[in-house]
């Protein structure tokens, strides 16, 4: 798990809050939060090569990156030119200064460029053949070669979307599901089961996320079953928020596409590259295992740690996600699988409140004076991760 950085959120806002417009004038005075995001939140590197002077910092959480965004426009520094593409807003972010230098025409064809780019890079996402499934045929090859060896398959459902498990009908169903041995190298041992969502997406995934509760929602159904998250980016605090239930994710560092034909390398790179997309990369052999993930299955699943001596990981989670299915299972934490929710940070407030209740070690995701009532709240200097649900467009 990505260990928490113990630098003070102000200096995080602080950094951010003169990152940002280095970024945007780095890439001709004009560039979409996507970029940003991907230069600062998904890199590491940046900051050490082009703008040394702001001192250590390998990478800054998109978090925090919304913070200084909103400080920046609101105090004139940075303009927004805001569109809507494929049914989504998406906003450029123009430098300011442009105009009085007499550059807004130039800077202004610029960001419109990028609309253009990004207007493509959407019509790939929204497009299952040549996004989202590209994540379920890799993930899928990866549990057909283990099957027999390290895990154990259902031939009713096979690696594939799963409908029915365990007798169980579940709406929308899962991508994968199946059994793990608690000693591949002894099948008569036992086994495991789990359940897989796959969420093929750019986004770094916080715990209060959509992509998170599709999956804990439909798994409060499966008590026996631990819940698996596999996506590109996760945040910290949702490794501690799944090491508290029992839960278990998988970052991949990568957002899968298609390979050609379905794709043009050269337009993709065009894309991609225009918009400084790290991690976005075409996918040549989606039907082929992933080794990184068969490890993850194999060895990860089966180590022991300080936490938990002696259990295996899987085992620890499969306790742990016994109890907080129940809870997972509230009619009123199920709306957090819902697109259109209001108050989805009060509710996961909730959620922590309940859990931290029953006992369930989520300490560290509470705001201090949850936790400490004898600190008080520091909202200069303690801002708490939660505070802030970022809205930004895919």
């Amino acid at each position: 798990m990505p260990a928490r950085s113990s630098r003070p959120a102000r200096e995080w806002r602080d950094l951010a809050y003169r990152a940002i417009p280095r970024v945007v004038a780095y890439h001709g005075g004009a560039a979409l939060w996507p970029e940003v995001e991907s230069v600062l939140a998904h890199r590491d590197g940046w900051l050490a090569e082009h703008a040394p002077d702001l001192g250590p910092g390998k990478h800054i959480d998109p978090h925090i990156l919304g913070i200084a965004k909103d400080l920046l426009v609101s105090h004139g520094i940075l303009h927004q030119q805001r569109i809507t593409l494929q049914g989504r807003d998406v906003v450029s972010f123009v430098d300011s200064s442009a105009q009085a230098e007499r550059r807004k025409t130039e800077v202004d064809r610029l960001a419109a460029a990028k609309r253009r780019l990004y207007r493509s890079f959407l019509g790939w996402t929204s497009n299952p053949k040549r996004c989202g499934s590209i994540a379920e045929q890799h993930i899928a090859a990866t549990l057909d070669d283990l099957a027999g060896r390290a895990i154990w398959l259902d031939p009713a459902t096979g690696s594939g979307e799963a409908r029915v498990i365990s007798g169980t009908k579940i709406s929308g169903g899962l991508d994968h599901a199946g059994h793990v041995a608690l000693d591949p190298t002894n099948p008569r041992a036992g086994f495991i089961p789990f359940v897989i969502e796959d969420k093929n997406v750019r986004a770094t995934i916080y715990p209060y996320h959509i992509e998170v509760w599709d999956l804990l929602c439909k798994a409060s159904l499966l008590p026996e079953h631990v819940p698996v998250l596999i996506a590109p980016r996760i945040h910290w605090t949702t490794f501690v928020f799944f090491r508290a239930i029992g839960a278990l994710a998988f970052p991949t560092t990568q957002q899968w596409f298609a390979p050609p034909p379905a794709i043009a390398t050269k337009r993709f790179n065009e894309v991609t590259g225009g918009l400084s997309l790290a991690g976005a990369v075409q996918l040549q052999h989606p039907g082929r295992p992933s080794p990184a993930l068969a490890k993850f299955f194999t060895t990860t699943l089966h180590t022991h740690s300080e936490r938990h001596p002696d259990e295996s990981l899987l085992a620890h989670s499969h306790t742990l996600w016994r109890e907080a299915s129940a809870i997972c299972a509230n009619p009123t934490f199920q709306t957090m699988r819902a697109h259109n929710i209001t108050n989805r940070k009060d509710v996961f407030r909730q959620i922590l409140d309940e859990l931290y209740a029953e006992n369930f070690a989520v300490d560290e995701l509470l705001p201090r004076h949850i936790v400490y009532p004898e600190d008080g709240p520091d909202t200069e200097n303690d801002m708490s991760w939660l505070d802030f649900v970022d809205t930004d467009d895919e």
